[in-house]
């Protein structure tokens, strides 16, 4: 009997440890660098993320990170963020609203490039102010978009 009991207590602890790493998955933004690192806020930190003079500045309740233009290729979400847009360095901002990629605040002469993940260009434009790209032709899959040279990953999921 002691035994089953036992038993019973490693399983229910077993799947109490499970759940709380499940829990601990986390949501960051993620910004890559030119030189090829990383750098994760947590988006449980709330961060603002503001463009301030040429940088890319985040701040949250603990700390504030400014970084130059220049040394920043872009920034993304990672985890399951929906409904989140991308903002763009160069002010712009790019939103996914199902299988609609929708650009705001473009500058004069912004060129959008839309490539498969293998790099095969799929549609350019040269547009400013509000642009709205449909991808309804397009089939599930990763795809990146470059405004104004700077990258970002997508993933059309219908």
């Amino acid at each position: 009997m002691w035994n089953n009991m036992k038993r019973r207590l490693i399983i229910c602890l077993m799947s109490m440890f499970m759940l709380a790493l499940n829990a601990t998955e986390r949501e960051f933004i993620v910004v890559y660098m030119v030189d090829g690192t990383t750098i994760e806020v947590p988006l449980q930190e709330m961060p603002i993320v503001k463009i301030v003079d040429g940088k890319l500045k985040i701040t949250t309740a603990m700390n504030t990170l400014e970084l130059e233009r220049d040394s920043v290729s872009r920034f993304t979400f990672s985890g399951n963020v929906d409904g989140v847009g991308t903002v763009l360095l160069s002010g712009a901002e790019m939103e996914q609203k199902g299988n609609m990629l929708v650009f705001r605040n473009l500058p004069k002469d912004s060129g959008i490039a839309f490539y498969s993940v293998e790099g095969v260009l799929l549609a350019s434009e040269v547009v400013e102010g509000e642009y709205v790209m449909s991808l309804e032709k397009y089939p599930k899959g990763i795809y990146i978009v470059r405004v104004n040279g700077i990258g970002t990953k997508i993933v059309k999921t219908k």
